[in-house]
């Protein structure tokens, strides 16, 4: 079953043509990335667990590895290893799904048709958008990543089409730098 279905006018259920992966391809793919061998002193975790157990929900919740560990029993040292490359995996699987940059003369036309018929804003190619983070800083890391908002920050900074679909997107940025400097630091990469 598919995460997305439309209903006709029937009542039916339909699936979509350009239907997303489903959750249970999903899992396929990361656990084609995520192999893990049993050794001698342990039983390896497996890719389900690493998944919707703990990147999920630390994901979802933002908890610390200390705190995550009670509640899927897996030590903060494994997490600390486990969270960053499940959300590796998860980036490489789902980015071509989900995170499609046009590459040719046609997709960007599309795109700026999309904006002009649906938002009746002509010439426009995509919306552009920034977010700070909070993070705790680096230690010894100074003012590197005070932002103007008052703390301490990273910037994820998104562009999308007129179809709510995510063209680009690049978070690292440090806060101290101005929205000028972080759209050359996103755009100005090759």
């Amino acid at each position: 079953m598919s995460f997305k279905k439309s209903f006709s006018s029937s009542g039916e259920e339909e699936e979509e043509e350009d239907d997303p992966m489903t959750m249970a391809e999903t899992k396929d793919a990361l656990a084609a990335f995520h192999k893990r061998k049993d050794t001698c002193m342990r039983s390896a975790i497996l890719p389900r667990m690493s998944l919707s157990c703990s990147t999920l929900r630390y994901l979802a919740t933002g908890r610390s590895y200390e705190d995550l560990k009670f509640s899927v029993a897996i030590s903060p040292q494994a997490l600390g290893r486990i969270i960053p490359e499940t959300c590796e995996v998860i980036w490489k699987v789902l980015r071509k799904e989900y995170m499609k940059f046009p590459h040719s003369k046609e997709e960007w036309c599309q795109i700026g048709q999309d904006f002009e018929e649906m938002w009746q804003f002509p010439n426009c190619l995509g919306a552009v958008d920034g977010k700070h983070v909070a993070i705790v800083p680096p230690p010894n890391s100074g003012s590197f990543f005070y932002s103007y908002k008052g703390f301490h920050s990273m910037v994820l900074m998104a562009v999308v089409s007129a179809n709510y679909e995510f063209i680009l997107c690049d978070f690292g940025t440090h806060g101290r730098i101005s929205d000028g400097g972080v759209i050359e630091n996103t755009f100005g990469r090759s």
